[in-house]
């Protein structure tokens, strides 16, 4: 599913891992991936607020950490 979109991720994630390592506080892996899908050509937003439904009525709110596309998102 999302195959393409699936590479340019994983791609950006490696990247940014590559440059950064471990170690860093997961607010600066977020922004710093954020770029990298960005410059991959994908649309990326951070804590995009989602609210999740039950039979037509709002039950919560789901914050991922990212949202591509605005179809895959990631914790």
């Amino acid at each position: 599913m999302y195959e393409e979109e699936s590479y340019k991720i994983r791609g950006a994630c490696f990247a940014v891992y590559d440059s950064l390592g471990g170690g860093i506080k997961e607010k600066i892996i977020e922004n710093a991936l954020i770029k990298e899908l960005i410059n991959a050509g994908l649309r990326a937003s951070p804590q995009k607020r989602i609210d999740v439904k039950y039979k037509r009525e709002n039950v919560g709110t789901y914050i991922p950490d990212v949202v591509v596309e605005d179809k895959i998102s990631a914790n």
